[in-house]
Parts: structure tokens; C-alpha cells; sequence
């Protein structure tokens, strides 16, 4: 075979049935001589995003690393019976390189998957051999993703690499591994950071027509070591499909290592990173959907290893602009309003405030327009949390009633305990930030617009709580006064003069008129006049006029 290379034009399958990308065929024999002096090779470098890298070499092994440093974090290396590497010292190793739509590489539905026109198709895979013994070679393989990289040992075993550059499939690694025979060989993951740890989870997966399905996985997961200011990185490994009937177990769980026996027929794996937990199970749903493909509605064939178009609301909706207050508590809730089309599956872990990540929230709530509302609980997750409650937590948008549907209408919030002191002073002294940076659980983030809510469930007692943080920048008047208002004394409301509204009762329109109060008198009233703190100045203060008033 001669090589040649072409870059892709079409990087994205433009249909659900087919994925005819032109791309970059590459073949390369190695030879038994450059086999023998035991050097690696790399054959091609994935990237993965979340500062990660995948490296593909010659003798079958994977290697996860650190952009920045360089540093390994997960390894996955093929090995024979005893935990010896593979050997390619006696037998020549074949490599290849290929992408969708590259020429003897058609599948799926495409008029040229049966490349050498003999009425099978994908019967002769890319491994230098004439497999089907019509004296041809590779001539009617199935290439697969837009880099693919075949390694087969004629002693040993075959692996297939597979990737696709778009989101979110970009931080998957798809493997497809076969050994000559059953228990002769394994392919073994050696964790570089916490221990693997086996979990089971339900997935909320938006479909092309946009409706949410259940999709169940089943993985391996470890968190890689990171630097305490920065967020967590997850890597996760799911088998896809495992072969039935040839008697080999197929994962073997030991803390830092992950065996995955393999026989003689091909077991796919997917490895998968994110820098959350939402964002590693979507990833991990999405790798599941990948290979179980789709099926022609017309005469019932089935092809595995189709990406399908991603959910348009998913992909091109904005983020919901946010409205913020401080409970009662003095934690930070975000809230925003749904409507129908619009992307609401947000990360809970990803948001972002005053170049500060919140961290996770311990609380999700979602307030549908008709109906009570709901929450759930959250918290950061952890791999000792998986083992200590043998359980994932619950994805939020399998939970939350009707939320994973783009027809939801509503109000969806987050609570976040205890926000970094310097938001909180901003915050508390009127200076709160504008924006929010969010993700979504594909991965992608948005910058969205932030306001006071106005509309909170109970204003004073935010306002009191805006005040009680803000500390010494509070003059002491103020504060005495505002001590007044808090929990042990009757409680006030809003004055309703503050707000108006005419004509009452209306029919189309309303004209509203409001005005921002300046002082304990103006804004509070007492339903029983006694109540009233005898020590309290009506001419003071009250706790949020420390800076230019502001209304939305």
C-alpha cells in the first residue's frame, strides 16, 4: 500500500445515517527488526481537553497524561498470561492510521462499504493480512472515527483506537481489543491517582429529536490528583459491549488496576475524561449511544459505531440569564427561568463567579410552573464517596420531574454554602458581579448575564443577611439599627408603598410605579404598629443604601 494523506472536510456526520468524511490515509509496517529492539513509538497524540492528552503507541498501550507536566495519569498497556507486556520481538507489528470516509474504509449505510463488491461487508479489517483470503489486503475495512489506529501483533492481539473531534465525544477515547485466543492476554489500566472504583448510574441523554432517554452505564472511575486550587478531573472507563460464551470474565477490579481480559472475539472500551462528575457520566452515556449506532428504519440493518447529530437545543441554546440573592443563612442561591427550547441540563460543578469556581452546590431545586417544587440534594462527589455509599448520587435531570425535556417551563435553582469571603464582601457591600460563567454537560460554557433578585421569597430577611456579612464597612448606626430587624424581635415586611400598580384590577396592560427606599421608615412596616422596636430610627439607614441604589 502507498500512503497518502488528506485533511478532513467534513469533520461532523451530516445525517443521522451516514458519516462520509474525506480524511487522511496513512499504513505502515513495521518491521520485525525495529520490533525486536523493544522501542515504543508513538503512533498518534489525542487531544482530550481538561488539561489532558491521549498518547497512542506501536506495542498497543495508551498513556493519559498531563498537558502542563507531562506527568502520566492513567496507563493502559496490553499484557500476556502472567502480567508480562505483549511481545513483538519474534512477529512483525502492524500499524495503521485511518479516518471515516477514507478510501477502502466506507461503512455504516454509505454506497462503498462493500469495498471489494463480494456482498459482505467489514470482513477484511485493517491489519496487513488478507483476512478473507480473496487476495486482497484491507481492502474492505470499517474506518472508524476521525483518527483511527489499528496495532496488531500476528502473535498476540489487535487493538483499534478510535476518536472523534467533536464535542463531547472529543474527550473519549473509544478501544476495540481482540487476543488470539481466550485468557492469553489483557489489557491492564494502572490508575495515577485515587483508586479505581466500580458504579453503576442512570444518565439522562437527550436524543436527536431533543426528548431525554435513560441511558444506564456502567464504569470504572478514579479522580486525578490536582493542585487544591483547581477543579477535580475524573477518568472513566465503561465496557461497551462484552462477548458472550467464551468463558472469560472480562474485569478484574484491584484498587489502582483494571484488567480486562480479552478472547477472540473484540471487546469495546471506552476511557473518558471530564472535569466533572455530571460531565464524566454524559460523556460515558454518550460513548454507549456511539456504539450501539443506529438501525435503518427501511430494511432493518444494523451499524454500530454511528455518531449521531447532537440535540439542536442542546447545542446551540444559551445559557438562562441568573439572578442571584443570600438566604437567611447567608448562602449564595442562583436562580434562573426556563422556558421552552432553552438548554437548562447545567453542570451544577462548573459555575463560576468573580473568576472563582462555587464548587458544588448541596442543593439543586427546581420550581416548574405548574407544580410544587422539587430538589436534590448535592455535594462534591468523590471515588471514597462512591465506595463509602456503594452508589453514584442521583443525576439532577433524571430526578427532577420534567426538567430534562426542552418543553420545561420554570425556575431552577442552586444553593451554594458559605461562597469565598471576597464574593461574599462584594456581595455584601453592593458591589455583586454582573456575570456567571456556566457549563453545560457537554462540556461547552457560556457567560451569562447576573441581577439581584428582586423577586426573593423573602426579602428582608436577604437584605438582613447582605448586611450581617458585610462587617466593618457598615457604619455602627446602621448596624445597631439592623440589629433591630433580626431574629428575637417582631419581624417587618416591605412596605407595600413602595410598589404600585394601576389601573387594579387590570386586563392587558399595568403601569407600575416603584421607588427605592433610603430609610428604616420608607422600607419596613409592622402589621401590629406595637411591634415596632421602640429603639429603632426611622430616619436611619437601612442596610443596603451603603452604595448607589440600584432597580431591575
Amino acid at each position: 500500500m502507498h500512503p497518502h494523506e488528506r485533511q478532513p472536510q467534513h469533520p461532523f456526520p451530516p445525517t443521522t445515517l451516514r458519516a462520509p468524511w474525506t480524511a487522511l490515509f496513512v499504513v505502515a509496517l513495521l518491521c520485525a527488526a525495529v520490533a525486536a529492539t523493544g522501542t515504543t513509538h508513538i503512533v498518534r497524540n489525542l487531544a482530550l481537553g481538561a488539561g489532558l492528552s491521549a498518547e497512542v503507541a506501536d506495542d498497543g498501550s495508551l498513556v493519559l497524561r498531563e498537558e502542563a507536566t507531562g506527568i502520566p495519569v492513567v496507563t493502559a498497556k496490553l499484557e500476556t498470561t502472567g502480567g508480562r507486556r505483549a511481545p513483538h520481538a519474534t512477529e512483525p507489528v502492524f500499524v495503521g492510521r485511518t479516518t471515516d470516509g477514507a478510501a477502502s474504509g466506507h461503512r455504516g449505510f454509505a454506497a462503498g462499504a462493500d469495498d471489494d463488491e463480494d456482498g459482505s461487508v467489514d470482513e477484511d479489517r485493517l491489519d496487513g493480512r488478507d483476512n478473507d483470503g480473496d487476495g486482497l489486503v484491507d481492502e474492505d475495512h470499517a474506518a472508524i472515527g476521525d483518527a483511527m489506529i489499528v496495532v496488531s501483533s500476528t502473535d498476540d492481539a489487535h487493538a483499534e483506537f478510535y476518536h472523534w473531534t467533536r464535542r463531547p465525544l472529543h474527550a473519549t477515547v473509544f478501544v476495540s481489543l481482540t487476543a488470539a485466543g481466550p485468557g492469553r492476554s489483557s489489557w491492564r489500566l494502572e490508575a495515577g491517582g485515587s483508586d479505581w472504583v466500580e458504579v453503576a448510574m442512570g444518565v439522562a441523554h437527550h436524543r436527536v429529536t431533543g426528548r431525554a432517554a435513560e441511558v444506564n452505564v456502567h464504569a470504572f472511575v478514579t479522580m486525578i490528583d490536582t493542585a487544591p486550587d483547581k477543579r477535580a478531573r475524573w477518568v472513566g472507563v465503561s465496557v461497551l459491549d462484552e462477548p458472550t460464551g467464551d468463558g472469560v470474565g472480562r474485569t478484574v477490579l484491584d484498587r489502582e488496576s483494571l484488567l480486562v481480559r480479552l478472547g477472540g472475539r473484540p471487546v469495546a472500551l471506552a476511557v473518558s475524561t471530564a472535569d466533572s462528575w455530571l460531565g464524566l457520566t454524559r460523556r460515558l452515556a454518550e460513548a454507549h449511544v456511539v456504539r450501539d449506532g443506529v438501525t435503518d428504519p427501511v430494511d432493518g440493518r444494523h451499524m454500530p459505531w454511528i455518531v449521531l447529530p447532537g440535540c439542536a437545543s442542546c447545542r446551540q441554546a444559551a445559557a438562562p440569564q441568573f439572578r442571584w440573592r443570600l438566604d437567611g443563612s447567608g448562602h449564595l442561591i442562583l436562580l434562573a427561568d426556563v422556558e421552552p427550547g432553552a438548554c437548562a441540563q447545567l453542570d451544577p460543578d462548573l459555575f463560576r463567579l468573580d473568576n472563582r469556581d462555587l464548587g458544588a452546590p448541596d442543593q439543586v431545586f427546581w420550581s416548574p410552573r405548574e407544580g410544587g417544587e422539587q430538589g436534590i440534594a448535592w455535594s462534591t462527589v468523590t471515588p471514597e464517596r462512591i465506595e463509602r455509599t456503594g452508589a453514584a448520587p442521583s443525576c439532577p435531570y433524571l430526578v427532577l420531574e420534567g426538567l430534562a425535556d426542552h418543553d420545561a417551563v420554570g425556575t431552577l435553582g442552586f444553593r451554594f454554602r458559605a461562597p469565598h469571603p471576597a464574593l461574599l464582601r462584594r456581595l455584601t457591600n453592593g458591589e455583586a458581579p454582573t456575570e456567571v460563567t456556566v457549563g453545560f454537560l457537554d462540556g461547552r460554557t457560556a457567560t451569562t448575564k447576573l441581577e439581584f433578585d428582586l423577586e426573593s421569597v423573602d426579602p428582608v430577611r436577604s437584605a438582613i443577611a447582605w448586611a450581617a456579612r458585610s462587617g466593618p464597612k457598615t457604619a455602627p448606626n446602621a448596624m445597631d439599627q439592623q440589629r433591630l430587624l433580626e431574629p428575637g424581635h417582631a419581624h417587618p415586611t416591605l412596605s407595600p408603598a413602595l410598589l404600585e400598580g394601576w389601573p387594579n384590577p387590570f386586563h392587558d396592560t399595568i403601569n407600575l410605579r416603584f421607588r427605592i427606599p433610603t430609610t428604616m421608615g420608607e422600607a419596613f412596616v409592622w402589621k401590629d404598629p406595637d411591634d415596632r422596636p421602640e429603639r429603632l430610627d426611622l430616619q436611619a439607614s437601612i442596610p443596603w443604601a451603603r452604595s448607589e441604589p440600584a432597580a431591575s
